[in-house]
């Protein structure tokens, strides 16, 4: 997290790789049920539209044996569905969402609550 927001994930890198919108934040500890805003910058790669949003958790360990992954959670609106780049290229800046770790075995979430607001 940052100083200036105690809930604000600092965007490390935004990538397009396999039809996903990949969003890099540094390694965080994230709690069930908690609020994160995640603020992105001006600057995006050329999307299509069709992407789906993913937070990359930290980096992984490329150099450890075997590699780690970095954590991915996806971003999903408060049906559940996936959010999609277009969403993005609308014109918000700012992702207010909730991190939902549903079971053991399921994959953690970010779900939408607000969905994307411009920046003031």
């Amino acid at each position: 997290m940052n100083n200036c927001c105690p809930r604000c994930l600092s965007v490390q890198g935004i990538a397009v790789n396999a039809n996903q919108l990949q969003i890099t934040v540094a390694q965080e500890t994230l709690e069930d049920g908690h609020w994160y805003n995640l603020r992105l910058p001006c600057a995006l790669p050329a999307l299509a539209g069709t992407e789906t949003v993913f937070v990359l958790n930290g980096t992984g360990d490329p150099t450890a044996t075997p590699p780690v992954a970095p954590v991915s959670i996806q971003i999903c609106d408060w049906r559940g569905r996936q959010v999609l780049s277009e969403r993005v290229l609308k014109g918000g800046a700012r992702l207010r969402m909730v991190y939902t770790k549903n079971g053991l075995n399921d994959l953690p979430t970010f779900q939408a609550y607000e969905g994307l607001a411009r920046l003031p």
